[in-house]
This record gives structure tokens, C-alpha cells and sequence, in this order.
């Protein structure tokens, strides 16, 4: 048995429509892209974000469309909200 293996991510990624305005796909147990469920797939402007957990309690969000926006939250819940604002 294997010790200090890294861990699995989904071969492809998962999405999760958290409500109406806002859904998480998982890339990576450290990375999400955070998108419009309500414009259509495939659209750019269904992008809003994406989020990198750079430490356990430090969350890195890149806003899309406009100007693009790096800011630093301590909650993954606090960075997903940021984006649906």
C-alpha cells in the first residue's frame, strides 16, 4: 500500500450547481471554475470566475469579464460568493 499518494481527482470535471446563479466545476482538489448556469453553455460570459485554494485558509479568486481582479479570501463559501455579487 501506497503512503503519501496525492489525491484523486475526477478524470473529468465535476460540476455542481450550487443555485440559480452559480456553478462550480472542479478541476483539481485546489482549483474550481465558477460559471453562469443560466447562459447557455459554451457562451464566455457564462464565466464568472476561478478559485485556487493557495493555502488551507486562503483562497485566491480571479474575476472575468471587464477588468480582471485577483482578491484573497479565507473561506472557500467567502470566495464563491465574491462572484455571484
Amino acid at each position: 500500500m501506497r503512503t503519501g499518494a496525492l489525491p484523486r481527482t475526477p478524470a473529468v470535471p465535476a460540476t455542481l450547481t450550487v443555485n440559480e446563479s452559480l456553478a462550480v466545476t472542479t478541476f483539481s482538489t485546489s482549483e474550481w471554475l465558477i460559471t453562469d448556469p443560466r447562459v447557455p453553455r459554451g457562451n464566455p460570459a457564462a464565466l464568472l470566475g476561478f478559485i485556487q485554494r493557495v493555502t488551507d485558509a486562503n483562497y485566491e479568486v480571479i474575476r472575468f469579464g471587464g477588468r480582471v481582479q485577483a482578491r484573497f479570501y479565507s473561506s472557500f463559501e467567502d470566495a464563491a460568493a465574491s462572484l455571484a455579487a
